[in-house]
């Protein structure tokens, strides 16, 4: 299964517009595919694929031939309890071992119950598995004991390997008993247990009350919907994958939705990161079949970007997380192999998605990667040529595994077709822009849209780069010498979005990412031969040169007709020149992030990342200038670009605070590390 955007209420439905089997069109891809990609920014190589049997896992110490070889504390455990460890059965010592915990609480037996009651488990689940069921139970109960009995205080050593290994099999333990108590519910007509509920729960004849909390986060409990174990899938293609270990079961979560106005901006099946615990009290355990009453068993839905630890009485330990997986869970569809292509190669069908008996939809537009948060500052990520919000999921997972940056900023992803013109792309952006502020704060009082970042990548640090500088008349001199209110021109309405533009008041901050201000040199003659053949030119555009060629009476204006964005990049088009004599506000911070490779034994400068030169890429009149040596499509994703970034938005939050935000908030996780 391969990832990409799967955007509101258009999955595995099919798309207007030309057919892929077309053999004339094959052949057209096939010549652009070898062309383009020195351009691109293709998101192609990240894959998320669902393991349909995902094995169970046996613990560390057993031999090839699959015999458990007892711990050294094990061995002294069966010792002391004159068990040998060849001649009695597996069930003889674990109900001996069982019964002298209980008589006596001691840190060696529970072990060493979870080490022999777990290997027995995985060995018996197949053949009976009620009786592995009841194994993982007794497991999930000895091993909460060892980790968070206040008996066991003074004496346990979170750093030994004995703990690690009495946390793996609680892990394991739980996600084996949650996977059961999910499947009987399923069976039973029930949907999945969600924060609010509570059952009796039944495992081979034995009945346990199971209540289900939330803890903190920005998510509600109303919201969730469906639950995936993490453990499922498996994310390839991306350098770093952030995880956490510690106590707990990463799963994906499926958001529901509620009927709430910013849901506009939501993916269909919103996901995102949870991780569940389950929290037993032991001293209401009922070991036989009992009546309703106290829970024995709390289901819990943790928040990993929330908080990293999770407390039991008096002990505290990491809490274990996935942030990728959900992350790139998002971006699952179908059409993943088409869609990159669909934007590029025919952009006017991006806004034409066959929906049904409701018409037709666009993929078009904003998506936000977590639940809209009016006291954060938004941050606004634009891809690149050939590309797709999934191309930001690496940095996207980097940033959100940061507390400091979590609780300040909410991300934005744009998507948007890159065959347009660059700059026809940004006047779309700005429409965009406008919409989402107006329906979020109407009032246009927020102090945190005041202080929002705009991030690009590529051709998106152009776009990004007009929604932040001063047109004045410099394009619409590009055109014409006759200023634009008194020309011929009909519907200036619809032109004068493209022409004359100004500084978005609500982006202070611009952070742009192997961005070719000056053109990318590998859009030669060639490849703007192949471009013009294989990329349709949307009929908006064929509308605008009709305008502008009526009024202005000119065919060979180069502005008028760049049909497409590869074009667009080329070195000889104006348009860069006019950029260059563009300015921005004195308020506005900028920086940038440039990409240079290797070669050879030196590095030289004016390589780029090779396929945007030095020259292009670097711009004098920065705040700061952060060099990478990384490939053009990997700039953005790398961990250097990460900490940079995470530098530049500790930065931006600090100066925001000095100019315009309230005092931070605190938060559970002790407070604001951001003042």
């Amino acid at each position: 299964m391969t990832v990409f955007l799967k955007p509101p209420e258009t999955q595995n439905r099919p798309l207007r517009g030309p057919k892929f089997h077309c053999a004339l069109f094959r052949a057209l891809v096939f010549c652009i595919l070898l062309s383009v990609p020195v351009i691109g920014c293709s998101t192609k190589a990240v894959n998320l694929t669902e393991v349909r049997n995902p094995p169970q896992l046996l613990p560390p110490n057993v031999d090839a031939f699959g015999r458990l070889e007892p711990t050294p504390i094990a061995e002294l455990s069966l010792s002391s309890l004159r068990l040998d460890k060849d001649s009695e059965s597996n069930l003889e010592k674990l109900v001996k071992i069982q019964e002298a915990a209980n008589a006596a609480p001691d840190l060696n037996l529970l072990s060493t119950f979870c080490e022999l009651g777990y290997y027995e488990a995985v060995r018996i689940e197949k053949s009976d598995p009620g009786y592995a069921a009841e194994l993982y139970i007794a497991i999930l109960l000895n091993s909460w004991r060892y980790l968070f009995d206040p008996v066991f205080e003074n004496k346990r050593n979170p750093l030994g390997d004995d703990y690690k290994r009495t946390a793996f099999y609680y892990n394991k333990a739980a996600e084996r008993i949650l996977r059961q108590l999910f499947k009987n519910r399923a069976q039973n007509g029930q949907p999945i247990p969600v924060p609010g509920d509570s059952w009796t729960a039944g495992i081979n004849g034995k009945y346990w009350r199971v209540s289900c909390v939330m803890g903190e986060s920005s998510w509600r409990g109303d919201e969730v919907g469906q639950v995936r174990f993490v453990s499922d899938y498996k994310v390839d293609g991306l350098a770093t994958h952030y995880t956490r270990e510690g106590i707990g079961i990463p799963v994906i979560v499926t958001r529901k939705r509620c009927g709430r106005p910013e849901e506009n901006y939501y993916l269909t099946d919103l996901s995102y990161p949870m991780t569940l615990m389950l929290r037993p009290n032991v001293k209401a355990w009922l070991s036989e079949n009992g009546s309703p009453g106290d829970p024995q068993v709390f289901l819990e839905f943790l928040d990993p970007l929330a908080q990293k630890t999770v407390a039991a009485g008096s002990n505290t330990v990491p809490l274990a997380a996935d942030l990728t997986t959900p992350i790139a869970y998002n971006y699952i569809d179908p059409l993943a192999d088409k869609m990159g292509t669909l934007g590029l190669l025919h952009p006017e069908t991006f806004f034409e998605v066959a929906d049904g008996e409701e018409g037709v939809r666009s993929l078009a537009g904003f998506y936000m990667a977590a639940p809209y948060d009016p006291e954060k500052i938004p941050i606004i990520l634009v891809h690149g040529l050939w590309s797709s919000p999934l191309t930001w999921v690496p940095l996207l997972s980097a940033l959100q595994d940061d507390p400091e940056i979590w609780q300040r900023y909410q991300f934005w992803l744009w998507c948007y077709p890159t065959g347009y013109p660059w700059w026809v792309s940004a006047s779309r952006l700005r429409s965009d822009l406008n919409k989402i502020y107006a329906q979020l704060d109407p009032e246009g009082t927020s102090p945190y849209f005041k202080e929002s970042v705009i991030i690009g990548h590529s051709m998106g640090g152009l776009i990004s780069s007009l929604q932040v500088l001063e047109s004045g008349d410099e394009v619409w001199k590009l055109v014409s010498d006759e200023p634009f209110e008194e020309s011929d021109v009909k519907n200036k309405d619809e032109l004068r979005p493209i022409f004359f533009f100004h500084p978005d008041p609500h982006i202070t901050r611009i952070v742009t990412i192997a961005t070719p201000y000056r053109g990318s040199d590998s859009v030669n003659s060639f490849v703007k031969w192949f471009a013009d053949k294989a990329i349709s030119s949307p009929e908006d555009l064929h509308v605008m040169s009709e305008w502008l060629n009526s009024a202005l009476g000119t065919s060979k204006n180069p502005i008028i007709e760049t049909k497409n964005s590869v074009e667009s990049l080329s070195p000889g088009s104006p348009f860069f020149e006019a950029l260059s004599r563009m300015r921005r506000p004195d308020y506005l911070a900028f920086n940038n992030i440039i990409g240079v490779t290797e070669t050879g034994l030196i590095v030289k400068k004016n390589v780029g990342d090779k396929i945007v030169p030095y020259e292009s890429a670097h711009r004098g009149d920065a705040d700061s200038e952060f060099v990478i040596d990384a490939f053009h499509t990997r700039v953005h994703s790398c961990p250097a670009a990460s900490r940079e970034a995470k530098r530049i938005l500790r930065e931006h939050y600090l100066t925001a605070l000095r100019r315009t935000l309230p005092p931070a908030r605190l938060t559970s996780s002790g407070g604001s590390a951001l003042r």
